[in-house]
Protein backbone atom coordinates (compact mmCIF):
# COMPACT_ATOMS: atom_id res chain seq x y z
CA UNK A 1 0.00 0.00 0.00
CA UNK A 2 2.94 2.47 0.58
CA UNK A 3 3.55 2.60 -2.73
CA UNK A 4 0.29 3.18 -4.09
CA UNK A 5 0.01 5.78 -1.78
CA UNK A 6 3.51 7.46 -3.14
CA UNK A 7 1.71 7.26 -6.64
CA UNK A 8 -1.32 8.71 -5.71
CA UNK A 9 0.66 11.87 -4.45
CA UNK A 10 3.07 11.76 -7.26
CA UNK A 11 -0.40 11.50 -9.38
CA UNK A 12 -1.82 14.86 -7.91
CA UNK A 13 1.74 16.38 -9.04
CA UNK A 14 2.33 15.26 -12.49
CA UNK A 15 -1.52 15.29 -13.58
CA UNK A 16 -2.62 18.41 -12.19
CA UNK A 17 -5.15 16.98 -10.08
CA UNK A 18 -7.30 19.35 -7.80
CA UNK A 19 -6.69 18.22 -3.61
CA UNK A 20 -10.51 19.01 -3.33
CA UNK A 21 -12.10 17.29 -5.99
CA UNK A 22 -9.85 15.09 -7.27
CA UNK A 23 -10.48 15.84 -10.73
CA UNK A 24 -7.53 17.06 -13.05
CA UNK A 25 -7.49 21.02 -13.32
CA UNK A 26 -4.56 21.45 -16.10
CA UNK A 27 -5.97 19.52 -18.93
CA UNK A 28 -9.05 17.08 -20.05
CA UNK A 29 -9.01 13.59 -21.00
CA UNK A 30 -11.06 11.94 -23.38
CA UNK A 31 -12.08 8.18 -22.48
CA UNK A 32 -14.63 5.88 -23.68
CA UNK A 33 -15.46 4.87 -20.10
CA UNK A 34 -15.84 8.33 -18.72
CA UNK A 35 -19.07 10.05 -17.63
CA UNK A 36 -19.04 14.06 -16.79
CA UNK A 37 -20.77 16.82 -16.81
CA UNK A 38 -18.37 18.78 -19.01
CA UNK A 39 -17.70 18.71 -22.91
CA UNK A 40 -14.35 16.53 -23.51
CA UNK A 41 -13.03 16.42 -26.83
CA UNK A 42 -14.85 14.48 -29.40
CA UNK A 43 -13.78 11.95 -32.10
CA UNK A 44 -15.26 11.01 -35.33
CA UNK A 45 -15.84 7.50 -33.34
CA UNK A 46 -17.75 8.58 -30.81
CA UNK A 47 -20.01 9.90 -32.80
CA UNK A 48 -20.43 6.41 -34.36
CA UNK A 49 -18.41 7.20 -37.75
CA UNK A 50 -15.71 5.20 -38.91
CA UNK A 51 -13.69 7.25 -41.45
CA UNK A 52 -10.13 5.26 -43.14
CA UNK A 53 -7.67 5.02 -40.12
CA UNK A 54 -10.35 5.80 -37.70
CA UNK A 55 -10.06 3.24 -34.52
CA UNK A 56 -13.00 1.83 -32.85
CA UNK A 57 -13.57 2.24 -29.07
CA UNK A 58 -13.00 -0.39 -26.34
CA UNK A 59 -16.61 -0.22 -25.58
CA UNK A 60 -18.05 -0.80 -29.36
CA UNK A 61 -15.37 -3.53 -29.33
CA UNK A 62 -16.44 -5.42 -26.16
CA UNK A 63 -20.13 -4.91 -27.08
CA UNK A 64 -18.78 -7.37 -29.93
CA UNK A 65 -19.69 -10.94 -27.91
CA UNK A 66 -16.62 -12.90 -30.02
CA UNK A 67 -14.26 -10.39 -29.04
CA UNK A 68 -15.58 -9.97 -25.57
CA UNK A 69 -15.04 -13.85 -25.34
CA UNK A 70 -11.67 -13.87 -26.91
CA UNK A 71 -10.16 -11.28 -24.49
CA UNK A 72 -11.78 -13.39 -21.44
CA UNK A 73 -10.43 -16.35 -22.33
CA UNK A 74 -7.06 -15.05 -23.09
CA UNK A 75 -7.08 -12.45 -19.87
CA UNK A 76 -8.42 -15.82 -17.71
CA UNK A 77 -5.12 -17.70 -19.04
CA UNK A 78 -2.59 -15.48 -18.38
CA UNK A 79 -4.23 -13.99 -14.95
CA UNK A 80 -3.22 -17.29 -14.00
CA UNK A 81 0.36 -17.37 -14.65
CA UNK A 82 3.52 -16.42 -12.23
CA UNK A 83 6.66 -15.31 -13.68
CA UNK A 84 10.07 -17.15 -13.27
CA UNK A 85 13.49 -16.94 -14.74
CA UNK A 86 14.18 -19.01 -18.19
CA UNK A 87 15.86 -21.74 -16.45
CA UNK A 88 12.96 -22.65 -14.24
CA UNK A 89 14.12 -21.10 -11.13
CA UNK A 90 11.88 -19.25 -9.20
CA UNK A 91 12.44 -15.08 -8.99
CA UNK A 92 15.42 -13.18 -6.68
CA UNK A 93 13.90 -11.37 -4.18
CA UNK A 94 14.98 -8.32 -6.51
CA UNK A 95 12.40 -9.37 -9.16
CA UNK A 96 9.65 -10.59 -6.87
CA UNK A 97 7.50 -7.59 -7.75
CA UNK A 98 6.84 -9.19 -11.06
CA UNK A 99 4.31 -11.79 -9.27
CA UNK A 100 3.38 -9.08 -6.07
CA UNK A 101 -0.11 -7.24 -6.42
CA UNK A 102 0.05 -3.59 -5.11
CA UNK A 103 -3.21 -2.48 -2.62
CA UNK A 104 -6.20 -4.35 -4.42
CA UNK A 105 -4.42 -5.05 -7.72
CA UNK A 106 -3.36 -8.08 -7.92
CA UNK A 107 -0.49 -9.39 -10.14
CA UNK A 108 -2.51 -11.71 -12.32
CA UNK A 109 -5.21 -8.32 -12.95
CA UNK A 110 -1.84 -6.26 -13.47
CA UNK A 111 -0.92 -8.86 -16.54
CA UNK A 112 -4.61 -9.28 -17.57
CA UNK A 113 -4.62 -5.20 -17.79
CA UNK A 114 -1.33 -5.46 -19.89
CA UNK A 115 -2.26 -8.14 -22.53
CA UNK A 116 -5.80 -6.04 -23.08
CA UNK A 117 -3.36 -2.60 -23.38
CA UNK A 118 -1.64 -4.82 -25.58
CA UNK A 119 -4.59 -6.58 -27.34
CA UNK A 120 -6.64 -3.41 -28.34
CA UNK A 121 -3.93 -0.73 -28.47
CA UNK A 122 -0.60 -2.54 -29.36
CA UNK A 123 1.06 -1.14 -26.11
CA UNK A 124 0.94 -0.49 -22.85
CA UNK A 125 3.46 1.18 -19.71
CA UNK A 126 3.91 -0.22 -16.00
CA UNK A 127 4.91 3.30 -13.36
CA UNK A 128 7.10 1.32 -11.27
CA UNK A 129 8.56 2.58 -7.80
CA UNK A 130 12.31 1.92 -7.85
CA UNK A 131 14.49 1.91 -4.32
CA UNK A 132 18.56 2.37 -4.62
CA UNK A 133 17.58 1.49 -8.88
CA UNK A 134 15.91 -1.34 -8.09
CA UNK A 135 12.55 -1.91 -8.84
CA UNK A 136 9.85 -2.69 -5.98
CA UNK A 137 6.29 -2.07 -7.54
CA UNK A 138 4.58 -1.41 -10.28
CA UNK A 139 1.33 -0.31 -11.40
CA UNK A 140 0.10 -0.24 -14.99
CA UNK A 141 -1.04 3.39 -15.97
CA UNK A 142 -4.81 3.51 -18.13
CA UNK A 143 -4.12 3.73 -21.31
CA UNK A 144 -5.60 7.28 -22.00
CA UNK A 145 -3.41 8.65 -19.14
CA UNK A 146 -0.34 8.89 -21.11
CA UNK A 147 1.25 9.15 -24.83
CA UNK A 148 5.10 8.79 -26.25
CA UNK A 149 6.75 11.69 -27.72
CA UNK A 150 8.50 11.34 -30.81
CA UNK A 151 11.35 10.52 -29.13
CA UNK A 152 10.13 7.42 -27.55
CA UNK A 153 9.77 9.52 -24.00
CA UNK A 154 6.40 8.63 -21.68
CA UNK A 155 4.40 11.63 -21.80
CA UNK A 156 2.01 12.53 -19.21
CA UNK A 157 -0.52 15.75 -19.20
CA UNK A 158 0.81 17.25 -22.32
CA UNK A 159 4.62 16.77 -21.52
CA UNK A 160 7.39 14.50 -20.65
CA UNK A 161 7.33 12.87 -17.50
CA UNK A 162 11.32 14.11 -15.56
CA UNK A 163 11.90 10.75 -14.58
CA UNK A 164 11.89 8.35 -17.42
CA UNK A 165 13.33 5.74 -15.40
CA UNK A 166 10.10 5.52 -13.64
CA UNK A 167 8.33 3.76 -16.45
CA UNK A 168 8.56 0.81 -18.16
CA UNK A 169 6.88 0.70 -22.05
CA UNK A 170 5.51 -2.44 -23.14
CA UNK A 171 5.03 -3.11 -27.22
CA UNK A 172 3.14 -5.61 -28.94
CA UNK A 173 4.68 -8.07 -32.08
CA UNK A 174 1.82 -7.06 -33.51
CA UNK A 175 1.78 -3.30 -36.25
CA UNK A 176 -1.99 -2.40 -35.25
CA UNK A 177 -4.08 -2.93 -32.25
CA UNK A 178 -7.51 -4.56 -32.97
CA UNK A 179 -9.39 -1.22 -32.22
CA UNK A 180 -7.85 -0.02 -35.57
CA UNK A 181 -7.34 -3.37 -37.46
CA UNK A 182 -10.77 -4.64 -37.28
CA UNK A 183 -12.67 -1.00 -36.77
CA UNK A 184 -14.53 -2.44 -39.93
CA UNK A 185 -15.18 -5.40 -38.86
CA UNK A 186 -16.37 -3.55 -35.20
CA UNK A 187 -18.58 -1.57 -37.52
CA UNK A 188 -19.65 -4.54 -39.46
CA UNK A 189 -21.05 -6.59 -36.44
CA UNK A 190 -22.72 -3.35 -35.31
CA UNK A 191 -24.64 -2.51 -38.25
CA UNK A 192 -25.94 -6.95 -38.51
CA UNK A 193 -26.80 -6.24 -34.51
CA UNK A 194 -28.77 -2.88 -34.87
CA UNK A 195 -30.64 -4.64 -38.18
CA UNK A 196 -31.67 -7.40 -36.25
CA UNK A 197 -33.15 -5.65 -33.40
CA UNK A 198 -35.20 -3.86 -36.39
CA UNK A 199 -36.48 -6.96 -37.37
CA UNK A 200 -37.10 -8.13 -33.60
CA UNK A 201 -39.01 -4.98 -33.21
CA UNK A 202 -41.12 -4.87 -36.19
CA UNK A 203 -41.68 -8.96 -36.94
CA UNK A 204 -43.40 -10.45 -39.57
CA UNK A 205 -46.80 -11.86 -38.94
CA UNK A 206 -47.22 -15.41 -38.95
CA UNK A 207 -51.11 -15.88 -40.15
CA UNK A 208 -52.21 -13.18 -42.27
CA UNK A 209 -56.08 -13.23 -43.04
CA UNK A 210 -56.24 -11.25 -46.28
CA UNK A 211 -59.51 -9.29 -47.73
CA UNK A 212 -59.92 -10.57 -51.20
CA UNK A 213 -63.22 -8.15 -51.83
CA UNK A 214 -64.29 -5.15 -51.07
CA UNK A 215 -65.14 -5.02 -47.48
CA UNK A 216 -65.78 -1.61 -45.62
CA UNK A 217 -65.76 -3.43 -41.84
CA UNK A 218 -65.50 -1.31 -38.92
CA UNK A 219 -62.37 -1.13 -36.66
CA UNK A 220 -64.46 -3.31 -34.10
CA UNK A 221 -65.35 -5.60 -36.49
CA UNK A 222 -61.92 -6.53 -37.45
CA UNK A 223 -60.52 -6.22 -34.21
CA UNK A 224 -63.31 -9.42 -33.38
CA UNK A 225 -62.49 -11.43 -36.73
CA UNK A 226 -58.89 -11.43 -35.48
CA UNK A 227 -59.92 -11.97 -31.95
CA UNK A 228 -62.29 -15.33 -33.27
CA UNK A 229 -59.43 -16.41 -35.64
CA UNK A 230 -57.08 -16.73 -32.96
CA UNK A 231 -59.03 -18.16 -30.83
CA UNK A 232 -60.40 -20.96 -33.55
CA UNK A 233 -56.54 -21.52 -33.83
CA UNK A 234 -55.89 -22.49 -30.42
CA UNK A 235 -58.93 -24.69 -29.91
CA UNK A 236 -58.95 -28.11 -30.15
CA UNK A 237 -58.57 -29.17 -33.78
CA UNK A 238 -57.46 -25.78 -34.69
CA UNK A 239 -55.33 -27.56 -37.46
CA UNK A 240 -58.49 -27.50 -39.46
CA UNK A 241 -59.62 -23.97 -40.37
CA UNK A 242 -62.48 -22.17 -42.35
CA UNK A 243 -62.06 -19.50 -44.16
CA UNK A 244 -65.53 -17.26 -44.93
CA UNK A 245 -65.95 -15.73 -48.38
CA UNK A 246 -63.70 -12.70 -49.46
CA UNK A 247 -60.76 -13.74 -46.91
CA UNK A 248 -58.12 -15.55 -48.13
CA UNK A 249 -55.59 -17.07 -45.74
CA UNK A 250 -51.64 -15.93 -46.04
CA UNK A 251 -49.05 -17.86 -44.07
CA UNK A 252 -46.01 -16.67 -43.61
CA UNK A 253 -43.20 -18.60 -43.79
CA UNK A 254 -40.54 -17.34 -41.01
CA UNK A 255 -36.83 -17.74 -41.51
CA UNK A 256 -35.40 -18.02 -38.43
CA UNK A 257 -31.78 -18.21 -39.91
CA UNK A 258 -32.03 -14.92 -42.26
CA UNK A 259 -34.39 -13.01 -39.78
CA UNK A 260 -31.35 -13.14 -37.19
CA UNK A 261 -28.35 -12.94 -39.65
CA UNK A 262 -26.95 -15.73 -38.54
CA UNK A 263 -24.71 -16.27 -41.88
CA UNK A 264 -23.60 -12.84 -41.74
CA UNK A 265 -22.63 -12.75 -37.98
CA UNK A 266 -20.61 -16.32 -38.63
CA UNK A 267 -18.80 -14.58 -41.35
CA UNK A 268 -17.94 -11.14 -38.64
CA UNK A 269 -16.97 -14.09 -36.32
CA UNK A 270 -14.44 -16.01 -38.16
CA UNK A 271 -13.00 -11.83 -38.98
CA UNK A 272 -13.03 -11.80 -34.89
CA UNK A 273 -11.00 -15.13 -34.67
CA UNK A 274 -8.61 -14.05 -37.19
CA UNK A 275 -7.74 -10.20 -35.68
CA UNK A 276 -7.38 -12.47 -32.33
CA UNK A 277 -5.31 -15.30 -33.81
CA UNK A 278 -8.13 -17.82 -32.21
CA UNK A 279 -9.66 -20.76 -33.05
CA UNK A 280 -13.47 -19.91 -34.36
CA UNK A 281 -14.64 -22.69 -32.73
CA UNK A 282 -13.46 -21.02 -29.20
CA UNK A 283 -15.65 -17.98 -30.13
CA UNK A 284 -18.73 -19.82 -30.19
CA UNK A 285 -21.10 -19.67 -27.85
CA UNK A 286 -21.55 -23.42 -27.59
CA UNK A 287 -20.17 -26.55 -29.65
CA UNK A 288 -20.42 -29.97 -29.93
CA UNK A 289 -22.40 -31.01 -32.98
CA UNK A 290 -20.86 -33.83 -34.54
CA UNK A 291 -20.14 -31.63 -38.04
CA UNK A 292 -18.38 -28.79 -35.75
CA UNK A 293 -17.17 -30.65 -33.25
CA UNK A 294 -12.73 -30.18 -33.04
CA UNK A 295 -10.33 -31.71 -31.47
CA UNK A 296 -10.26 -30.20 -28.18
CA UNK A 297 -7.17 -30.87 -27.35
CA UNK A 298 -5.35 -29.77 -30.32
CA UNK A 299 -7.84 -26.54 -29.83
CA UNK A 300 -7.04 -25.71 -26.30
CA UNK A 301 -3.02 -26.24 -27.06
CA UNK A 302 -3.30 -23.72 -30.34
CA UNK A 303 -4.92 -21.37 -27.68
CA UNK A 304 -2.10 -21.86 -25.38
CA UNK A 305 1.18 -22.02 -27.20
CA UNK A 306 -0.30 -19.86 -30.39
CA UNK A 307 -2.51 -17.15 -29.22
CA UNK A 308 -1.84 -16.30 -25.81
CA UNK A 309 2.00 -16.14 -26.72
CA UNK A 310 1.31 -13.55 -29.14
CA UNK A 311 0.99 -11.26 -26.05
CA UNK A 312 3.28 -13.04 -23.28
CA UNK A 313 6.16 -13.16 -25.46
CA UNK A 314 6.82 -9.39 -25.69
CA UNK A 315 5.74 -8.77 -22.13
CA UNK A 316 8.71 -11.74 -21.41
CA UNK A 317 11.14 -9.81 -23.25
CA UNK A 318 10.38 -6.75 -22.14
CA UNK A 319 10.66 -7.74 -18.71
CA UNK A 320 13.61 -9.50 -19.40
CA UNK A 321 15.43 -6.35 -19.85
CA UNK A 322 14.76 -4.85 -16.37
CA UNK A 323 15.46 -8.54 -14.53
CA UNK A 324 18.70 -10.12 -13.38
CA UNK A 325 18.48 -12.54 -16.51
CA UNK A 326 15.96 -13.83 -19.05
CA UNK A 327 12.30 -14.36 -17.54
CA UNK A 328 9.49 -15.99 -18.90
CA UNK A 329 5.34 -17.20 -17.96
CA UNK A 330 5.40 -20.87 -16.01
CA UNK A 331 3.08 -22.37 -18.62
CA UNK A 332 3.69 -25.90 -17.82
CA UNK A 333 0.89 -26.24 -15.26
CA UNK A 334 -1.54 -24.47 -17.28
CA UNK A 335 -1.37 -26.84 -20.23
CA UNK A 336 -1.46 -30.12 -18.20
CA UNK A 337 -4.52 -28.22 -16.26
CA UNK A 338 -6.42 -27.28 -19.07
CA UNK A 339 -5.07 -29.39 -22.11
CA UNK A 340 -4.64 -32.58 -20.16
CA UNK A 341 -8.57 -32.63 -19.29
CA UNK A 342 -10.69 -32.05 -22.20
CA UNK A 343 -14.64 -31.14 -22.16
CA UNK A 344 -16.46 -34.19 -22.81
CA UNK A 345 -17.34 -34.38 -26.52
CA UNK A 346 -21.47 -33.99 -27.30
CA UNK A 347 -21.09 -34.52 -31.11
CA UNK A 348 -18.00 -36.90 -32.41
CA UNK A 349 -16.87 -39.00 -29.41
CA UNK A 350 -14.09 -40.75 -31.02
CA UNK A 351 -11.05 -40.57 -28.80
CA UNK A 352 -8.95 -37.39 -29.00
CA UNK A 353 -5.58 -38.11 -29.68
CA UNK A 354 -2.96 -35.55 -28.39
CA UNK A 355 -0.29 -34.37 -30.90
CA UNK A 356 3.02 -34.47 -30.46
CA UNK A 357 4.81 -32.80 -27.14
CA UNK A 358 1.51 -32.41 -25.65
CA UNK A 359 1.49 -32.80 -21.95
CA UNK A 360 -0.88 -35.37 -20.91
CA UNK A 361 0.04 -36.48 -17.12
Amino acid sequence: MAFLDKALDKARQLFGFSSSSGFASSYQLASPFSVGTGLAPVIASDLGYYGPGTPATRLDALKCPPIFRGMALLSTLIAALEIEYTDGTPLSADDAWMNQGEGSITAGQRHAALLQDLMFDRDSCYWVQREAGTIKAALKLPRELWSLDWLGNVVIGGKAAPVQEDFIYFQSLLPLGLLEAAADSIEHFHDIKNTIRSRSKNPIPMVELHITEEFEGTEKELTKAQKDWSIARSAPDGAVAFTPKGIELIAHQINDAGALMTEARNAVRLDFANFLNQAASLLEGANGASGTYENTLQAKDELITLSLATYTTPIEQRLSLVAAKPVRFRTSHLTTATVAAPVTAQGNTGTATPTQGEITA
